[in-house]
Order: C-alpha cells, then sequence, then structure tokens
C-alpha cells in the first residue's frame, strides 16, 4: 500500500498588520480589518482567489490541491498556520509540493512556513508567487533557500504544470512560468512564461472559503481582468504588466463571463453584493467605458439584485456612464486619488488631465460627481513620503475634505517603497531605504517632516480616535512644524 501524497497552496496569515499597531488592536488579521474598516467591512474582499482561482484550474486538469487560507481562518500566529498544515498532512498525506502566496508584507510569514516545511519533509519542493515572485525572483531564491522555485506568470498554469510534473516523478527543469535557484547566477533572462491565458477559459474559483467569509460578515469577489495598462511608479502591478505578456499585459474577461459567475453566486450562495476585486475596472479609454456600459446593461436586463463595488481612476469617471452602473447595482467605489499635490502626482506617474493648471480641480469635480450619485466613496490617499512638504500635508487636508469620507486613517498613511518598482528603485539609488528585505522602511529627507510624523504618531497612538480628533491633531502639528 503506497504513502498518500499531497500538493498544498498556502495564503499565510497576515501578522505584518500587527507589527504596526498597538497591543490591544492586533489579532487575526480580519479581526483587525473589521476594527479598521469600521462599517465598511461588509464590503471587504476577504476571499483569495488567487489559491482559489489555482484550485479550480488543477481540478480541471485532474489535480487535487489542499488550500489552506490562514486568514479567513482567523489564524493570528504561525504556530496556527503551521499546526493546520500538519493536521492537513495527517489526512491527505505528506506534501509534496506547497505553493505560497501574499504581498511582500507577507514574506517573513510564507518564508517561516516554507522553512518549516522542509525541515519536516525533506522531500518536499516548495514555491513562491504574487507580485513579489515575479518582480524579484532573483532575490526570493537567492536570500533564502526557503522556496525552491518562483512563479513569475499566471499561477493556473504555472503551479498546476509544476504538479502534475512533480507528481509523474517528471523532470522540473525548464517549468514554463517557474525560475528555480539554478537561474539565480546566469545572465539576464526573459520571464519563461507561457502564453498569457484567456480569462474566459478559466474555471470559476473554487468557493471553498465563502461561508467562512459571509460568517465574517465581509464580500465575496469576482475578478473581471488581469494587468494594468499604467505604469504608475509605486504599483506592483504596473510593473509586472510591464515585464509579463507584452500587448496581453492586460486583460479582460467576457462581460457575459463576469455577470454569470455573479448570477451563480447569488443563486448558490445567496450573495446580494460583491467586490469586483480588478486592480481597475474601469478604465479612461473608449473601450473600457463601453465594456462598462455593457456590464450594466447586462446586470440591469438580467434584473439581479445584487449591488457592487469597482475600482477606477479619478480620469475614467463620467457622469452618464456611472449614472448607469447605479441603475445596474454600483453602490461602492474606490479610487486611488494619492495627493493633490501636481508635482507629487508627476512623480507617481498619477497625472489625470495635462491641460489642466490643477489636478486638484480635477479629482474635485470628479469627487461630486460620485458624491451627487449618492456613491459610497473610499479614496486612497498617499499622505507621507520622503519629500513630503508642508505644503502638501495641508493640500492632503483638503483633498481629504473633498473626498467626503471621515476615515481618520488617511491622515496617517505612508508610500511603500515595493521591490521591483520605479519608486523603490529610486529610493534605494537616494539611499533612503533601511531595515529588512522586502518590507524596508525609508527615511524622511526633511527632519522637519520626519518630527511632525513622530509627534503626530505618537499623539494619537493607543487610542480609537474620531476622525475629528485625529485631524485636529494632524493640524496642530503642522502649526509646529518650523519649530527648532
Amino acid at each position: 500500500m503506497g504513502f498518500k501524497m499531497s500538493i498544498l497552496l498556502i495564503a499565510p496569515p497576515a501578522l505584518w498588520r500587527n507589527r504596526y499597531l498597538e497591543k490591544h488592536e492586533r489579532g487575526a488579521y480580519f479581526d483587525v480589518q473589521k476594527r479598521y474598516l469600521g462599517s465598511g467591512a461588509w464590503s471587504f474582499p476577504a476571499e483569495n482567489l488567487a489559491i482559489m482561482s489555482i484550485k479550480a484550474y488543477a481540478a480541471s486538469r485532474g489535480i487535487d490541491v489542499t488550500t489552506i487560507n490562514a486568514q479567513t481562518a482567523r489564524h493570528a500566529s504561525i504556530e496556527q498556520t503551521w499546526h493546520t498544515i500538519l493536521e492537513s498532512a495527517k489526512k491527505n498525506g505528506d506534501p509534496l509540493l506547497i505553493g505560497f502566496t501574499g504581498t511582500a508584507e507577507m514574506y517573513e510569514e510564507s518564508m517561516e512556513l516554507a522553512l518549516r516545511a522542509k525541515r519536516r519533509w525533506s522531500k518536499v519542493l516548495t514555491v513562491l508567487g504574487h507580485d513579489l515572485a515575479t518582480l524579484s525572483w532573483r532575490d526570493v531564491l537567492a536570500r533564502s533557500d526557503a522556496f525552491d522555485f518562483a512563479c513569475t506568470g499566471d499561477g493556473e498554469a504555472a503551479f498546476t504544470e509544476l504538479a502534475r510534473r512533480v507528481l509523474n516523478g517528471e523532470s522540473l527543469a525548464g517549468c514554463p512560468s517557474m525560475f528555480s535557484r539554478d537561474d539565480v547566477g546566469s545572465a539576464p533572462v526573459r520571464h519563461r512564461n507561457v502564453p498569457a491565458l484567456n480569462l474566459d477559459e478559466l474555471p470559476w474559483p473554487s468557493r471553498d472559503d465563502l461561508p467562512a467569509v459571509r460568517a465574517l460578515g465581509m464580500g465575496a469577489a469576482v475578478f473581471s481582468s488581469r494587468g494594468c495598462p499604467f505604469r504608475c511608479t509605486f504599483c506592483t502591478t504596473g510593473s509586472k504588466s510591464a515585464i509579463q505578456h507584452g500587448s496581453d499585459s492586460y486583460r479582460t474577461k467576457s462581460i457575459t463571463n463576469v455577470v454569470d459567475e455573479i448570477s451563480m453566486l447569488h443563486r448558490d450562495h445567496g450573495v446580494n453584493f460583491v467586490t469586483i476585486s480588478d486592480d481597475l475596472f474601469l478604465l479612461n479609454q473608449v473601450h473600457s467605458q463601453r465594456r462598462a456600459e455593457e456590464f450594466a446593461t447586462e446586470m440591469i436586463r438580467r434584473q439581479l439584485s445584487v449591488s457592487f463595488m469597482v475600482d477606477c481612476r479619478i480620469d475614467s469617471i463620467d457622469a452618464s456612464l456611472f449614472s448607469l452602473l447605479v441603475q445596474a447595482g454600483l453602490v461602492k467605489v474606490f479610487i486611488g486619488v494619492e495627493t493633490a499635490d501636481d508635482d507629487q502626482l508627476q512623480n507617481y506617474g498619477k497625472v489625470y488631465d495635462r491641460k489642466s493648471d490643477s489636478q486638484l480641480d480635477v479629482i474635485r469635480k470628479k469627487l461630486q460627481l460620485l458624491h451627487d450619485l449618492s456613491l459610497d466613496v473610499v479614496p486612497g490617499v498617499l499622505t507621507y513620503h520622503p519629500r513630503v512638504t508642508k505644503r502638501e500635508l495641508l493640500m492632503t487636508d483638503h483633498l481629504i475634505e473633498i473626498c467626503k469620507t471621515p476615515a481618520p486613517n488617511m491622515y496617517w498613511t505612508k508610500i511603500i517603497a515595493y521591490p521591483g518598482t520605479p519608486l523603490y528603485a529610486d529610493y534605494k539609488a537616494r539611499g533612503l531605504l533601511s531595515g529588512d528585505w522586502p518590507t524596508e522602511y525609508w527615511h524622511f529627507e526633511d527632519p522637519k517632516a520626519e518630527r511632525q510624523y513622530d509627534r503626530f504618531t505618537q499623539l494619537i497612538s493607543g487610542r480609537r480616535s474620531s476622525f475629528e480628533f485625529v485631524r485636529k491633531t494632524f493640524l496642530s502639528t503642522l502649526d509646529s512644524w518650523d519649530e527648532d
């Protein structure tokens, strides 16, 4: 009688947030998120569509993959996730292959779990996916023995092909979209990608986690596109898209496919709200505007009682189109407004209207269109960066007022320099980074900015502060900007 062997996919616990929060706010990721998001937690897309899409794709090829989502399981420690992995091994057999997904902030957790797996099972192979693996695969493989492979393409096809070869005892050399440690010291190589997947040919993601997500009071999600045609300097999605698939760096599903999936979620799971989790559902381009119109028209035609949320750019907001989307069920919009400072928007690669004398005027007018439609606007604001000035911070306060979203966290957000992005390269070249890769900290160039930030965060830390209190504290510390 042979031994059972298993294939695992792991979404590790997101302990990074605990490292930045006061002790009384620490805990399992989604518990913290619910406190952090407040009344908006119900729309947070808590499913991990990445591993669930790979699971579904592998199943369609006859390969069974066990998924462990430490976040929906409310794990607050590595130990909890490791225990779950051990329990899975007892039930399904020792793992031959384990894949890990997550942002750079979760690299530490993935690495620790991978090292434990290697100590426990001598033959297990480990893979890291997501943006960090694509953009910095050499560092991932060279800095630690935790991972045998870095996945740099669509995970569905890449991980499934690797799993097939592992299970069949075939050679793993040259596996599409996978780099190994043998590749690290080689001359520059092109990404070993399989052809870009046709998203309509993918099976819908497994919904095994959906009951847990709904029990947490959070939302279901669908994706209708991958990649991004824009190249914002701080964004891993744009940076990854720039090196993958050429002209296919931004791909979309057919509207029929997307609405069919939403209909299924409503019919089979009782879902009445979905977050369309695309990095950008709507672009400032004619074909994208027409696609959004087609989506809205189809939702209305089918009379689906499902409301939804999308992510878009400021320059993609059109009054008539958004009015139609509202009729179709749009209730919430995320928009990365970032900053009101024209020079900094230029540095971020996010100028909305080059003919306008003030990008703030563009932002104000576009946001007002959404407010006039009574939409819930969730703005992304990047308040602090190394060169921030007092003038820009005062403009940010005005920007937050324009957003009409009383979220205190907008006053303390700091931009993150992700490895592989132009922003990271810039900060590294200027000697602004320190700490442990890949989540290095950056330093303010102006001591006055650093002093203001320290004063502000000290005054608000450790308390559940109202929006009014945080704003008042923010402005009062700016008043002392020029003090010695």
